[in-house]
């Protein structure tokens, strides 16, 4: 199962939904960023070794990802979301979705988060700071939120489900 980093503006991003990053908001960031692209599709390998294929509003790719020695191997063959030097950024309704980031993916999403008045964190609970790594202070407080555990995948949270 691929990892998520999550941008929401939530102290856990479990519940973006209170605090929500609009489709408005994300449209406008993805439009005033010259290394962002709105796409009509993204095709995500699953670990199963099937493919799907996502249409929706809010897929954005970054084509400024330079890529990491280990993004350098792979082709999304593994369903990470990252293709080549680009990187699939996928709003969920409220907020933003980047699987298996590496750390210059975390760098652009803490510049994005910065935009969107919001803060990055990843699915067991660790918040990012500017240089994408792990921080505690990174995140909307100090202290990490209480919750813990993955939610629901983010192509079953895409699909409605």
């Amino acid at each position: 199962m691929a990892y998520e980093t999550h941008i929401t503006r939530a102290d856990h991003w479990k519940h973006s939904e209170a605090q929500p990053i609009t489709a408005q908001e994300w449209s406008a960031y993805v439009a005033s960023d010259p290394e962002m692209e709105q796409a009509e599709y993204a095709i995500m390998a699953m670990a199963d070794g099937t493919t799907m294929r996502m249409e929706g509003p809010g897929i954005a790719v970054w084509t400024g990802y330079r890529g990491s020695a280990e993004a350098e191997d792979r082709d999304d063959a593994d369903g990470s979301g990252v293709a080549g030097n680009r990187v699939w950024f996928l709003w969920l309704g409220s907020e933003i979705v980047v699987r298996n980031a590496d750390q210059e993916i975390r760098r652009k999403m803490h510049d994005v988060a910065l935009a969107l008045q919001a803060h990055v964190q990843g699915d067991d609970d660790e918040f990012y700071g500017s240089d994408g790594l792990e921080s505690a202070s990174a995140g909307p407080s100090a202290r990490r939120s209480a919750g813990g555990g993955r939610g629901s995948p983010w192509w079953k949270r895409m699909l409605g489900g």
